[in-house]
């Protein structure tokens, strides 16, 4: 599929896969593009890794777009210091 390619795509759901709850992540970010993220939840005795997955930085910024969008949330680049 192209980028000029305005189709509406097929989208399949995966009914069998769980809503896991997740306080936090972990983000590695590759030189390549790649981001290997960790999300993880807090339990009383211990922390526990939920899920992990890979995206390139190009899917990544919208996601963080989106998100930033739904929660009003728009964080600034901090400044350099000297």
């Amino acid at each position: 599929m192209s980028n000029k390619d305005t189709s509406i795509r097929k989208f399949i759901v995966n009914n069998n896969l769980p809503t896991l709850y997740a306080d936090g992540v972990g983000i590695s970010h590759r030189k390549d593009g790649i981001n290997y993220l960790s999300f993880r939840t807090n339990l009383p005795e211990y922390t526990m890794e939920q899920v992990r997955l890979m995206i390139y930085d190009k899917d990544l910024i919208p996601m963080i777009d989106l998100i930033c969008g739904i929660i009003e949330y728009f964080p600034e680049k901090p400044t350099k210091k000297r």
